[in-house]
């Protein structure tokens, strides 16, 4: 019995302890110098007995020495074999002193060492696989596209610069010494392809362009802060005082404002209504962009159908529609603060259907097909040019961005209110033709343009634009030519004809609703109404939308 006791079972091998129970050996531990062995009962426990406390019943794999568990200065450290005889005429490169065993023994809830088993629940969960070299270039996608467009084509003018000095480094691999020198030479003889200068603006963004640039490449320097950099900031002024009197930097690019008569010569037209696709996707699109604040291209071509959702208003029954916002020009998603203080919406026009841009919306779901007026499906979807045929008014087509960008200009063209590129370029003589430069952003100027004038407050204007500060829209608040002209008149206007104009006012009143009586009544033409501040009573009824709709559609 002392023999077999004597004997090291192999993993794997069948013992039986005292009292019977029977298990499997897992490994074999050290607590000073005394071997324990780790036994999986066929319970499942797992058990630390001595050698004595349990019999071999069968022997397991030969091959396979047990497992030992050591620790190097307190370490646990797992050797898949026993250590071999320390030979005493050899000088190891640890000492005996370096290893310590086990002082304790193994609890029972430190002994299996495997992984936990998943829930239903965990199980689920799925994980993308991605190569380890697509972080850099996932980061670089979520940038924005037009300025990383821009910042290439900016580098790249700054690099012929550069091929003209017969310089070969790249900008970030040139001292600030050096470059500081290129660039202030580059302001000053940079020009277009046709040879003209660039306006002053240009060469602004040109400069941040090339911050952005040595910026991504670790640079160390900023041109826009740094002292190294100062020359650079002198010629830039010194070139826009050079730019100004040549006539440049008058914004003249700048998308002009649509105003009240170019929007009824919109549905006189028929350019905004719903007798056919293009009408009514027109219609959709202009909706969007008064009603929900939305900007130009890319905020429209990111809309998918799930975005917008018709809305019943539980106290008084009025339906509107209401977006979920996306990425934006204010909020990228960089900063989790950077959100709507109320979600966008519009609501019905009950006195308009042809202003209803509920009536629209369903309309326009009526006539998509069925199977791409999915929650994730593109918002915005082609005409069907084959519609007699097939009684379909569009098709499973996601609506270019190139497309979609021109859809102010067509629509201005088709009404008579700008003329067409043919006949402008026809028209060469000297002196500019007058045709005015509205793009998809003048619908949101015109949205702008008309809550200011109707006198609202710009923090409740800023809540439907989606400014982040008041100061912003200020830049929105121009003289229209309506009131250019009223003042040209004015200035040389008999003195009856002031008295006139001075005491024309208008009453105001609201749903014959008693708030009436918040509203501060001022004298103005006759073509404005200017709402002073309203109490929070008026802003908790039907009246504040019904103001809204009146003062979006008034005089049109």
């Amino acid at each position: 019995m002392a023999s077999e006791i004597n004997n090291d079972p192999h993993i794997g091998a069948r013992v039986k302890l005292v009292g019977g129970i029977k298990g499997i050996i897992l490994r074999k531990t050290i607590n000073f110098d005394f071997p324990l062995w780790e036994i999986k009962l066929d319970s499942g426990k797992v058990v630390t007995e001595a050698r004595y406390r349990f019999d071999i019943l069968e022997d397991g794999v030969q091959n396979i020495e047990p497992e030992i568990i050591v620790t190097k200065t307190n370490t646990k450290q797992k050797m898949s074999s026993l250590a071999p005889a320390k030979d005493p005429c050899h000088t190891d490169e640890f000492s005996d002193s370096d290893f310590m065993y086990l002082a304790e023994p193994i609890h029972e809830s430190n002994k299996d060492l495997t992984l936990p088993k998943l829930s239903s629940k965990t199980k689920k969960r799925q994980f993308v696989t991605i190569p380890e070299d697509c972080i850099d270039t996932f980061v670089l996608d979520q940038e924005n596209k037009n300025t990383a467009r821009k910042t290439q084509s900016d580098i790249q003018s700054l690099q012929q610069f550069l091929i003209t000095k017969l310089e070969t480094r790249e900008i970030y691999s040139i001292p600030p010494h050096e470059l500081n020198q290129i660039l202030c030479q580059f302001l000053i003889s940079v020009r277009k392809d046709d040879g003209n200068q660039y306006e002053p603006a240009s060469l602004k963004g040109m400069l941040c362009s090339f911050d952005r640039y040595l910026r991504h490449h670790n640079y160390g320097y900023q041109i826009s802060k740094s002292a190294e950099f100062s020359k650079v900031k002198d010629v830039l002024t010194a070139k826009q005082v050079e730019l100004k009197k040549l006539g440049k930097g008058n914004g003249h690019k700048k998308a002009e404002t649509l105003c009240d008569e170019d929007i009824e010569k919109l549905f006189q037209s028929g350019e905004i209504g719903d007798d056919n696709p293009t009408t009514l996707l027109h219609t959709v699109w202009f909706f969007n962009t008064i009603y929900f604040g939305l900007r130009g291209v890319t905020e429209h071509h990111q809309m998918t159908w799930g975005d917008v959702k018709i809305v019943r208003d539980t106290s008084s029954g009025l339906e509107y529609l209401q977006m979920n916002e996306r990425n934006t020009k204010t909020r990228t998603g960089k900063s989790l603060r950077d959100q709507r203080d109320i979600p966008q919406m519009a609501w019905a026009n009950l006195e308009n259907k042809l202003k209803c841009p509920v009536h629209a919306y369903k309309l326009y779901k009526s006539k998509r097909p069925l199977k791409y007026s999915n929650p994730s499906d593109p918002f915005y979807i082609q005409e069907n040019i084959n519609r007699e045929k097939t009684g379909l008014w569009y098709k499973s087509q996601p609506i270019g961005i190139n497309k979609l960008g021109k859809f102010m200009k067509k629509m201005a063209t088709a009404a008579g209110i700008i003329q067409s590129k043919e006949d402008d370029d026809n028209d060469e003589s000297e002196n500019d033709s007058g045709n005015r430069r509205l793009t998809n952003h003048s619908a949101r100027r015109f949205m702008l343009q008309k809550l200011d004038d109707a006198g609202f407050e710009h923090n409740h204007i800023k809540q439907i634009s989606g400014h982040k500060n008041i100061q912003s829209i200020s830049t929105y608040s121009k003289l229209n030519s309506k009131k250019h002209q009223e003042i040209s008149r004015t200035i040389l206007a008999d003195k009856s004809e002031n008295m006139q104009s001075s005491q024309t006012t208008r009453t105001v009143t609201i749903n014959n609703n008693p708030v009436g009586q918040n509203v501060q009544k001022t004298a103005v033409s006759e073509n404005q109404v200017s709402f002073g501040k309203f109490s929070e009573r008026a802003n908790c009824n039907r009246s504040k939308l019904s103001i809204w709709r009146t003062n979006i559609w008034r005089d049109i």
